[in-house]
């Protein structure tokens, strides 16, 4: 049974994913209907709102996290964690995650079609599950036996088109409770 932390992580995890794979698309289309336009632009920065506070959470959620990974819960000196892998594994996600996300306050890195494709690949990129595993076989020196522990592909896939419709509903649902969407619309 998964408990309301790992739910969230989970529901935040989603909005990363889904900003990285579903904002480069939208960024790079074009159409010339002004009511799909404004549906599009609406999108983007209902996103990039969402992943700015997201961040925030998949940090104190991390932090949180944090203390029972690393200390044993009755004193700051002993340490549970001795691995460098595994404390890169633990703590560098979380870590890009929260940089990431908070560079989207600067106005011009999401109103710049190439820095807004550039910073969500990055987001989607640096904090994954397989970019961690890379560095951590690369700092231990073991290439041989880097792609046995992947994910097949498939998994992959399923993953990632779950995470982007996860994504785009959480964003419609945010537009929509805005009214944004319907004052759109009413034009």
């Amino acid at each position: 049974m998964h408990s309301v932390t790992d739910i969230l992580n989970i529901l935040l995890k989603s909005v990363f994913v889904g900003f990285g794979f579903v904002i480069p698309i939208l960024a790079l289309v074009r159409t010339s209907n002004i009511k799909a336009i404004a549906v599009k632009d609406l999108f983007i920065l209902t996103a990039v709102q969402a992943v700015r506070i997201a961040g925030i959470f998949y940090f104190l959620l991390a932090a949180k996290d944090a203390y029972t990974y690393f200390f044993d819960g009755t004193s700051y000196n002993t340490s549970n964690v001795s691995a460098p892998a595994y404390m890169l594994f633990t703590f560098f996600p979380p870590a890009m995650t929260v940089v990431l996300s908070q560079l989207f306050w600067i106005k011009k890195l999401y109103m710049k079609k190439a820095a807004l494709i550039t910073f969500a690949l990055l987001l989607l990129i640096l904090p994954s599950d397989l970019f961690v595993r890379y560095l951590s076989h690369w700092a231990l020196g073991t290439h041989g036996s880097l792609w046995l522990n992947f994910p097949a592909f498939p998994g992959l896939l399923s993953y990632g088109l779950l995470n982007i419709m996860v994504f785009i509903f959480i964003i419609f649902i945010i537009m929509l409770a805005g009214g944004k969407l319907k004052a759109i619309a009413d034009k």
